[in-house]
This record gives C-alpha cells, structure tokens and sequence, in this order.
C-alpha cells in the first residue's frame, strides 16, 4: 500500500485494489492504520459527473519528523530532522558504557526522544520513525555484555513508533542516499581501527551486512603478502585499517632512516617519499578490494569516509581506470565526516516513507 500511495500524487481505495489485486475492505483496514499513523492524508478528488467526489490518499510526508540516536563508547548523540534531512532539533551530551546500567540507558534514550517529539510537534509535525546507531564496540564480541541487542523492540513498545537500528557505519549510508536518492546499492568505507563497511542493497541494509563486511575485510589483495587468522594471505584488513596504515608506514620510515613521524596529512604535505609510499600503497589494496565487491554486489555507490585525501583521491583514480568504473557505471565519492545522529534519522524516514516514493 505504502509505494502504490507514497508513489502517486494521490489514489482512490478502488484504485489500490485494483493495482493490488487486493479486497477493498482488506485495503480499507491497510489505509485506516496509515491515516492513524499520521503517515497519509485525505483529499477530494473533486466533482467528477454525479455522486460524491472520490477521496484520494497521499503521502503526508511535509508533516513527518524522524528521530536519530547514536549510542558511541564516549557519547549519546540524537537529532530529529524532516525526511528531506533538514534539522529540527539535536544535540548530544557524554555517555560513559562502564558506569550506566542497560535500564538507565535506554531511560535516557526514551527521554531524548520523548524531547525530540515535543520540539518536532513545536513545529507542527508528527515523529514517525526512530533510527538507532550502536557501534560495534558495545555490542559482542567486542563487548563482553550484550545489553543493546533488544533495544529495537524496547523503544518501539515503548513508544509505539516504528524503530529500526544498524552500526553506525550502515546508518551513514542513509545520508549519502540522501544525496542521490536514485542510488539504492551502494557501499561505505572507513579505515577505523577495524575497516569498516556499510552496504546497502535495494535500498535497506541487508540481514547479512556484518557478514558481508567480515568478507570485504578478508579479500585477498596481496598474493603474497601476510598470513592472516584466516588463514589466507594479504588480507585487505592487514593493509587498510588505521593501525595497518601506521605500521606500513613505520616500515616506509625505516628504509629511509627517519625515526620522528608526523602527522600523515603532514607528511604528505611535505611530499616526505615514505608516507607518499604508503598512500600509494594502501590506495592500491583498497582499490583491489573494492573493485572486488563491486563486481560480487553489482554495486552502483562507493563512498569513503575519514580517509585521508591523498589516500582517498590515489583510490578513487585507480578505481576510475577500470572498466566498470571507467564507463561511468559506478559513482566514487568522499566524505570527510557525516552526522551520524541525522543518518540515524534519515535511515528511520527511509525505512518509513522515503523507500516507497517514485524517484
């Protein structure tokens, strides 16, 4: 119901019946729950012979606020914003994992929502989704407690509105769908102390997303390079994260006998040839390994996030003299940082609405 009204300028209930193939009651019961969600309004069809004009249904997404939260190891961000992505209200304040139970956790995320709702429906909207980001590094293994796994369910039964969750990483995806709202697969990279990969298939991330990233980190991109746990050798892992960058670096250092490091925006700036040797190097092997998902994903998006310009731009020109690249059939793009807490939102207004608007 959601594509065949959020993807008209208006529809009658006869109408989606008959696209459907559906009972008009059973349809009737399906607008009933939208109208009570606030998500799509009544209008008159006008006069059209004789009898009553027709009651069309749309989408009433200028009324619509989400809701982003963003639950990191040192903070608790949040944001309510429109689903073009315009900002309502945000804001964040310090979050400390060790010292705050699960209860008084998900009290202070229910707060900050229930204070998002008010400063949206100041503005004369509606919150109608809520997007949660958890990093990885508080959630198992990484973390010895699973504390967060059900807060999906638990903010949505406490709330009554629709409540979906990802990494932080996969939330980024919605700003940049933001962007280029006709891009539906696409992938995010950003070399933290794990790489890290988002990937969005069809426009939502897919159930299999952490096992998907797990595999990207793992692609083979040096024939003979390292060992890994794996057991493969030149893992992309080995090579593209930031503590893998800082130790090929290091080695570059070395065979030039210099022993003080810099900053390695510094270093490249000063076009000192080590570190210029390891942009080229790790530009190389990111490279290879996105070219390699883009071909198993047939993926249309790759953007790099936080990665050094010299790095980012080395990649982005390998990657442009390869075929499927060169040919324009995919978009390469950086991003210095995103607002996790808006993505967060923009992932609950995609879920909600956006996904089902003709584009």
């Amino acid at each position: 119901m959601k594509s065949l009204i959020f993807g008209s300028n208006g529809i009658s209930r006869k109408e989606m019946a008959g696209e459907s193939g559906l009972d008009v009651r059973t349809v009737s019961g399906y607008v009933e729950e939208l109208l009570k969600q606030g998500l799509i309004i009544e209008k008159s069809a006008g006069p059209v012979g004789k009898g009553r004009p027709s009651v069309l249904y749309c989408s009433n997404s200028e009324k619509l606020a989400f809701t982003g939260i963003i639950l990191r190891a040192r903070e608790l961000a949040y944001c309510s914003c429109t689903p073009a992505g315009d900002i309502i209200s945000d804001g964040s304040e310090s979050f400390d994992p060790e010292s705050e139970t699960k209860l008084k956790t998900i009290k202070r995320i229910l707060d900050r929502i229930e204070f998002l709702k008010k400063e949206a429906e100041s503005e004369g909207k509606i919150n109608s989704g809520i997007g949660i980001a958890i990093s990885r590094w508080l959630k198992p293994p990484l973390s010895v407690y699973d504390l967060f796994s059900d807060i999906t369910e638990i903010v949505e039964r406490e709330t009554g509105i629709p409540t979906f969750s990802s990494t932080p990483i996969d939330a980024a995806l919605y700003h940049i769908r933001n962007i280029s709202r006709a891009v539906r697969d696409m992938i995010i990279i950003h070399p933290g102390i794990v790489v890290e990969l988002g990937i969005m298939l069809g426009g939502s991330i897919p159930a299999d997303s952490r096992e998907i990233e797990k595999a990207f980190s793992h692609i083979c991109v040096e024939e003979n390079g390292a060992g890994c746990y794996c057991g493969k050798n030149g893992c992309l892992e080995h090579y593209a994260s930031n503590v893998s960058i800082n130790n090929i670096l290091i080695a570059e250092l070395k065979k030039d006998a210099i022993s003080e490091t810099l900053l390695f925006k510094e270093g490249l700036k000063r076009k000192i040839p080590a570190y210029v040797r390891t942009a080229e190097k790790v530009s190389l092997v990111l490279a290879r390994g996105i070219s390699e998902i883009c071909r198993l994903y047939g993926l249309k998006s790759v953007n790099l996030l936080a990665v050094p310009e010299e790095i980012s731009d080395k990649t982005v020109r390998k990657l442009e003299k390869l075929p499927q690249f060169k040919e324009k059939l995919i978009a390469c793009s950086t991003f210095p940082q995103i607002d996790i807490a808006r993505a967060a939102a923009l992932m609950a207004a995609f879920e909600v609405v956006g996904n089902f608007e003709k584009i």
